[in-house]
């Protein structure tokens, strides 16, 4: 069994939170970023930035993952190996930094027991 927990903003430099996630799901996995031109429109390439996932139990304290900082310009690479942890972390964030080149992006964070 799996659940995808979702997250759509503006692009900006800093954190963005994940809705809080059930920590009886074992495996993480951020099955997809999407930048976008416009509000969630026309796909994008970004041409430079980074973005970043962390992972914490209980909301405060975060710590990072294996894969989990990657060049903005290679979110649709398929060589990647994606952001990727075990454990019970109920919390994830999604940290991003001189992303330029996209307005909005969505994220989705995959879990499976």
């Amino acid at each position: 069994m799996a659940r995808d927990y979702s997250l759509q903003e503006k692009v900006d430099d800093g954190d963005f939170q994940f809705p809080v996630m059930n920590s009886n799901y074992w495996l993480m996995l951020l099955s997809s970023i999407q930048f976008f031109s416009d509000e969630y429109q026309t796909q994008v390439t970004p041409s430079g930035g980074t973005v970043k996932v962390m992972l914490s139990f209980d909301g405060i304290n975060y710590s990072s993952i294996p894969n989990g900082e990657f060049a903005a310009f290679d979110a649709y690479n398929p060589d990647r190996t994606k952001p990727n942890a075990f454990g019970q972390a109920s919390y994830a964030r999604l940290t991003l930094s001189g992303i330029s080149g996209a307005t909005h992006f969505r994220a989705v964070i995959s879990r499976t027991a």
